[in-house]
Formats: structure tokens, C-alpha cells, sequence
């Protein structure tokens, strides 16, 4: 992408990661859950998915597994095959 044609769509000045505004990616995705400023968010595309979580002695958890449901974390630059424009 030409650095002419780039542009810097965070729109809020605070000089946030880069995201331009004529490229798909998530920071300029309907499914973005973060703000202009945002380095890492979450994809709201799809349902949260199960993860696993093993804890070992000497966490602030009791060793053993825990289960819960996480949105993937993205970062705003990157970008996927099903990108919807924010409307």
C-alpha cells in the first residue's frame, strides 16, 4: 500500500496505532470491539469461544483447570477473509 493513499483512521488525534482507512483491517471492522486508540481488542464476529486455562503452583489461582468463553484478541492491524466495513 502507497503511504500516499494510506490514511490515518483512528480519527481522534491521539496518535493510536495506525489503521488506514482504505485497507480492511480490524481496527476498521464493524466487528472491532475497541476504540480508535486501541492497540488489542476483541472480534466480535463469531461467538466466544471455550478456552483452557491450566494453573500451575505458585499463581494467584488454585492449580488445576479453569474453563471460560473468550472473543479472539486482535490487533487492530490485523485483518481476516470476512472484514466488514464500519457503516
Amino acid at each position: 500500500m502507497s503511504d500516499v493513499n494510506a490514511k490515518e483512521a483512528t480519527g481522534d488525534g491521539s496518535g493510536g496505532s495506525p489503521c488506514y482507512a482504505d485497507t480492511p483491517q480490524c481496527g476498521n471492522c464493524k466487528f472491532w470491539a475497541g476504540k480508535p486508540d486501541d492497540d488489542y481488542n476483541d472480534c466480535r464476529r463469531y461467538a466466544p469461544q471455550p478456552v483452557t486455562f491450566h494453573y500451575v503452583d505458585g499463581t494467584a489461582f488454585p492449580v488445576g483447570e479453569s474453563y471460560m468463553a473468550k472473543w479472539p484478541q486482535v490487533d487492530q492491524e490485523h485483518w481476516c477473509g470476512e472484514h466488514a466495513p464500519v457503516p
